[in-house]
């Protein structure tokens, strides 16, 4: 069915043929295709680049100022403004739900320290003490 198939036995002949002066034009085609190639994109290469090098610290410097505004935004109050704007009834609901045994008598002894003078207690000076300690220190520089 099949014969050997050899190499030496088959015709040596070329079977493709080249144009004619195509090696004469083939160095000036070249040079035209790759000469102006080159100068098209180098005219659009540097651009694009300029523009992406440009938009990265721009994009950065637009997320860290944003950030940095809304944080800003944001009033800071001291913690205790922010425990006196909570209601009465959500401090003892916060108090009776909590894990730890409260008996009614703790209500009762937070009520009771409502009229009292805290400060007075803790630091046990007079309001008198107080206010001349206070008229001896210049506050006035002091920023609330």
């Amino acid at each position: 069915m099949k014969k050997d198939f050899k190499l030496s036995e088959l015709p040596k002949h070329n079977i493709y043929q080249v144009p004619e002066g195509y090696f004469d034009t083939l160095p000036m085609r070249v040079m035209e295709h790759t000469a102006g190639a080159v100068q098209q994109r180098r005219s659009w290469i540097p651009v694009r680049s300029m523009v992406r090098l440009a938009l990265a610290p721009l994009l950065l410097l637009l997320i860290l100022g944003s950030v940095f505004f809304l944080n800003s935004a944001k009033e800071q109050l001291p913690a205790s403004a922010e425990f006196a704007a909570l209601h009465r009834t959500d401090i003892i609901t916060y108090l009776s739900s909590s894990q730890e045994t409260i008996e009614s008598n703790d209500f009762a002894q937070l009520s009771a320290l409502e009229d009292h003078d805290l400060a007075a207690d803790f630091l046990n000076v007079s309001p008198e003490v107080a206010e001349e300690e206070l008229e001896y220190h210049n506050l006035n520089h002091i920023e609330y």
